[in-house]
C-alpha cells in the first residue's frame, strides 16, 4: 500500500508540473490574441504563431499603405545600357555612338515624403562606366521625383518621373588630344516604373520589415535622358547627346 500510494502522489506531482509548464507556455499566447483583438499592432520576429487550439496559423503581413510612414529613404542600385551620341574623341574627330562597356553602374539616396496617392522627394545619384575607346565616364546627379506608390494597398506597380540635373566628367584615352571633357550642369528627366516584390515571399519580407525596417522591396526599370550637354572646358564641340536604360533594385525604409 505504502508503495502505491507514493506512486499515487508522485504521478499527482508530476501532472501539476505539467499543468504549470502549460500555463507559462500558453499564458503569453493567450495575451497575443488579445492583442490581436484589440487591434494592437505587435511586433514579432516570426511570421507565425499558434493558437489556442494548438494549429499553426499565419499572420497577415500590414498592407504597404498601412505600415509605411510620411517619410521614407529609398537606396537604389542600378546596372545600365548607356549610350552617347555626338562624342568628341578628339579635336578633329566625332563618334556618332559610343556604347558603354558592359554594365555602367548607377546609385542613388532618395528622401521621400508620402501625400495622399503619391511620393514626392528628392534624389543623389552617382553613375560611373567606360565606353568604346577606353572613355570613362564620372556623372554625379541630383533630382526630385514623383512617384505614384499609394494609389493602390500594395503597389504591385508603380510609375514615376523624375527631373534633375547632371554635371559629368569624360576622361579619354591617352591617344586624345582631349584629355578630358567637363560638362556643363545639363538637365535630364527620366521615367520609370517599379514592381514590388514582397508578395514574392511574404513570410521573408514580413521579417526584413520587423527586423531591419524595410517597408518594400521594388524591381525597377528606368530610362534616362539628357537632351543636351554642352563642354564647359572645350570650346568648338557640339552638344553630346546620352540615353541610359537602366535595370536596379530598390529597398525603401
Amino acid at each position: 500500500m505504502f508503495v502505491e500510494d507514493v506512486q499515487f502522489r508522485s504521478d499527482r506531482f508530476i501532472k501539476c508540473i505539467i499543468v504549470i509548464l502549460l500555463g507559462f507556455i500558453l499564458w503569453p499566447l493567450d495575451q497575443n490574441y488579445a492583442f490581436a483583438d484589440e487591434n494592437w499592432v505587435e511586433v514579432e520576429q516570426m511570421p507565425y504563431v499558434t493558437d489556442k487550439s494548438g494549429k499553426g496559423r499565419k499572420i497577415k503581413f500590414l498592407d504597404y499603405r498601412d505600415r509605411r510612414q510620411s517619410w521614407n529613404f529609398r537606396f537604389t542600385f542600378f546596372g545600365s545600357s548607356s549610350e552617347i551620341k555626338d562624342y568628341a574623341i578628339t579635336t578633329t574627330q566625332l563618334v556618332s555612338s559610343l556604347k558603354s562597356d558592359g554594365v555602367a553602374f548607377d546609385f542613388a539616396i532618395s528622401v521621400s515624403y508620402n501625400v495622399g496617392a503619391f511620393s514626392i522627394g528628392s534624389d543623389l545619384g552617382l553613375m560611373t562606366g567606360k565606353y568604346d575607346g577606353d572613355v570613362s565616364l564620372l556623372q554625379p546627379k541630383a533630382s526630385v521625383h514623383v512617384m505614384a506608390d499609394n494609389m493602390f494597398k500594395n503597389p504591385y506597380f508603380v510609375p514615376y518621373l523624375k527631373l534633375g540635373a547632371s554635371q559629368m566628367k569624360f576622361t579619354n584615352p591617352d591617344t586624345s588630344d582631349i584629355p578630358d571633357i567637363t560638362s556643363s550642369i545639363s538637365m535630364f528627366y527620366a521615367l520609370g516604373g517599379m514592381m514590388s516584390l514582397d508578395w514574392l515571399q511574404k513570410p521573408m519580407a514580413m521579417e526584413a520589415y520587423f527586423n531591419y525596417g524595410l517597408d518594400a522591396t521594388f524591381l525597377v526599370i528606368e530610362f534616362e535622358n539628357f537632351p543636351g550637354i554642352g563642354a564647359d572646358n572645350i570650346s568648338g564641340i557640339p552638344d553630346i547627346k546620352q540615353s541610359n536604360l537602366k535595370v536596379g533594385l530598390q529597398l525603401v525604409f
